[in-house]
């Protein structure tokens, strides 16, 4: 399952949470490289400029799909992970294992454990192919303007993005490094899921049929 993504970072700040991450990517037998995030005037920009070195690494690498993580994801049921993955279209530029799915468009029902979506925000455990990169690292606002994962999350309109039904990747709750407070989002995540049955739900009213993306 993990071999599927071919390349697998996780971006992290402190060492005490890489140390609760590698834990967790061991739990699930998941082996990943740490990127130690680079220094910049801010927390923010700190990490869009670090998100924007993984994927330059990406590219210039051999591999064609990148699953990047950060050190507060933590997984959930992923038995049906291989058979969203089995489902991705050819082109498929974007798929989420988790994501903040509360503002924009409902999310599309594309088979029982894959949807199309065309605004996602967070990027704790996202995929990207080879050929989305080109577009993201030309069109990336500057490090002070808009944090990297807002800004992509408003460019899915213009990719091909996808996310696994129920997600497989929240995130943990902990004192954030960006916002220097205490977070916890899984009420957003529980919300998105419940979003992903409502268009299931939708989807059956309407008559639609799952057939597989790439069939």
């Amino acid at each position: 399952m993990w071999d599927f993504f071919e390349r697998r970072v996780c971006l992290t700040t402190v060492s005490q949470q890489w140390d609760r991450a590698a834990l967790e990517f061991a739990r699930v037998g998941l082996t990943v490289d740490k990127f130690q995030s680079l220094w910049d005037i801010g927390p923010h920009q700190s990490f869009s400029r670090s998100v924007r070195q993984i994927l330059i690494d990406f590219h210039q690498s051999e591999a064609n799909t990148l699953l990047h993580l950060e050190d507060d994801c933590v997984f959930r049921n992923l038995g049906h992970l291989p058979l969203a993955i089995a489902d991705l279209p050819d082109d498929w530029d974007l798929f989420y294992l988790g994501a903040n799915l509360l503002n924009g468009p409902m999310p599309e029902r594309i088979t029982e454990h894959l949807f199309r979506v065309r605004h996602a925000w967070t990027t704790h455990a996202v995929a990207y192919r080879r050929k989305c990169v080109p577009f993201l690292l030309e069109n990336q606002p500057g490090f002070s303007e808009q944090m990297f994962d807002n800004w992509m999350g408003g460019q899915l309109e213009k990719l091909k993005a996808y996310v696994v039904a129920p997600m497989v990747a929240y995130q943990r709750p902990r004192i954030s490094s960006i916002w220097g407070r205490f977070d916890d989002y899984t009420e957003i995540f529980t919300q998105s899921d419940a979003r992903l049955v409502e268009a299931r739900h939708e989807g059956e009213t309407d008559g639609m049929v799952a057939e597989p993306a790439n069939a």
